[in-house]
């Protein structure tokens, strides 16, 4: 709403015995990229330029990559 975003997962994602990977396009006008202080220290953040709240569907050639390259990454 017009007061901003009211929840935060950084605590529940940081819980999470497995790494984790965030993707955000930069010009989200929903939900704001998160702050890197909000992003736990077992997460990756991915910002996708020109994309907005919903990379999946605007740039799905880069989302898809960037989930196969976690998916893949040695670890």
């Amino acid at each position: 709403d017009d007061n901003g975003q009211r929840q935060a997962i950084g605590d529940k994602l940081a819980k999470l015995p497995c790494p984790v990977l965030l993707i955000w396009g930069d010009q989200d006008q929903v939900v704001p990229v998160p702050q890197p202080s909000d992003v736990p220290d077992n997460a990756t953040l991915t910002i996708i330029p020109h994309a907005g709240h919903m990379p999946q569907m605007e740039t799905a050639s880069t989302v898809n990559q960037a989930i196969l390259d976690n998916v893949n990454a040695p670890g």
